[in-house]
């Protein structure tokens, strides 16, 4: 027993002292001239680049501004089909009264998505449109649900004898 102390004393001070040399002022200096000599050799590459930078700025500008009413959109995109796919799986479930409650909400939803949809991009649009038909096969889904019930409620009048 006072070997294996021993030994675990030692494999404590040996890893004491790896970390106390790992976090040594001079194991940490020449990690610095190699990043010293790294960054220099960047910034020079930044100064050539600089010229390069400054002419495309501004069609990049255009290209952001442009790209700010497309970015509006597609976040509307996005959370529009974020609702659909909860929604979706939630209207399998739902009664009348409920899924009456989902297709206005997807109307005024829908009626938003479509205000900007000027301004999407064609990957955007065919987005959309897959939206759309997600929730059309969900609707359609749903009025078949409906109509089996309908089919299936009868007025039943059954007079029950006491036994």
């Amino acid at each position: 027993m006072e070997i294996s102390s021993k030994i675990r004393t030692f494999v404590f001070a040996l890893a004491l002292g790896a970390f106390m040399y790992a976090c040594s002022q001079g194991a940490g200096s020449e990690n610095n001239s190699e990043v010293s000599t790294n960054q220099t050799e960047v910034n020079e590459g930044l100064v050539e680049d600089d010229a390069t930078y400054e002419a495309d700025n501004t069609s990049a500008e255009a290209r952001v501004e442009a790209g700010e009413e497309t970015a509006d959109a597609r976040r509307e995109l996005d959370e529009f089909q974020a609702w659909v796919s909860s929604n979706a799986a939630r209207a399998e479930n739902a009664t009348e009264e409920e899924w009456k409650q989902l297709k206005a909400e997807y109307k005024r939803r829908e009626d938003a998505v479509e205000a900007k949809s000027d301004e999407m991009d064609a990957k955007t649009k065919e987005e959309w449109k897959q939206t759309k038909d997600k929730w059309k096969n969900t609707e359609e889904s749903l009025k078949r649900r409906f109509k089996s019930l309908d089919d299936v409620r009868v007025d039943v009048d059954v007079e029950r004898e006491d036994n």
